[in-house]
């Protein structure tokens, strides 16, 4: 009887298991605090090409950005945290008030335009690399609060919201809704004030 077979059937069933998790899809977050509105849609490849657009403040500014997600090692033993880095390939902002250029002026060197979106990958990316944690949970993972543009400046805690998958709608719809929701919920609670 040949022993070999189901070792290395093993083997390869514990690979698999060992890889790192599979998040395709489109994922939303919302920080009700803030109405800061975040919508990822990561690819279904092995860079986990990633585009995700932030929308700051009922629409004070958007930033949009394409970034490559890097499982770098899972530290956590059982708690499935893993440390990752973001290559950023592109991204940019567009102020949609007088208060967000002066915001994102002191952020970036450079001049920004109403409704006009500039390069800021250097300013807000770390210049293209940018290190994270991220755990996968029920509804969808995680990510590290702050960032971080080296490896030893990695966040230790997770954001108080998580992104959730949204099944079955498109990013654009999905982030219409959301801004629905918190003009809605803006707009009630200046009713009560």
């Amino acid at each position: 009887m040949n022993f070999l077979a189901p070792v290395v059937l093993l083997l390869l069933v514990a690979v698999a298991f060992a890889g790192t998790p599979n998040i395709q899809g489109t994922y939303r977050q919302i920080n009700y605090d803030t109405n800061d509105v975040t919508i990822a849609v990561i690819e279904d490849d092995d860079d986990y090409v990633t585009r995700t657009t932030y929308t700051f403040g009922v629409n004070e500014f958007t930033v949009e950005a394409k970034f490559r997600i890097e499982f770098e090692d899972d530290d956590s033993g059982d708690q499935g945290v893993w440390n990752v880095k973001y290559e950023y390939l592109e991204g940019t902002a567009t102020p949609h008030s007088a208060d967000a250029i002066e915001a994102l002026e002191n952020s970036c060197s450079g001049s920004f335009r109403l409704n006009e979106p500039t390069t800021v990958v250097d300013c807000l990316f770390c210049g293209g690399d940018r290190y994270d944690i991220f755990r996968t949970t029920d509804k969808g993972f995680e990510i590290g609060e702050g960032i971080a543009c080296s490896r030893t400046d990695r966040p230790t805690r997770f954001e108080e919201y998580e992104f959730e998958e949204i099944r079955s709608a498109s990013a654009a719809s999905v982030l219409s809704a959301c801004m629905f929701t918190v003009l809605l919920s803006s707009a009630i609670a200046l009713l009560f004030m």
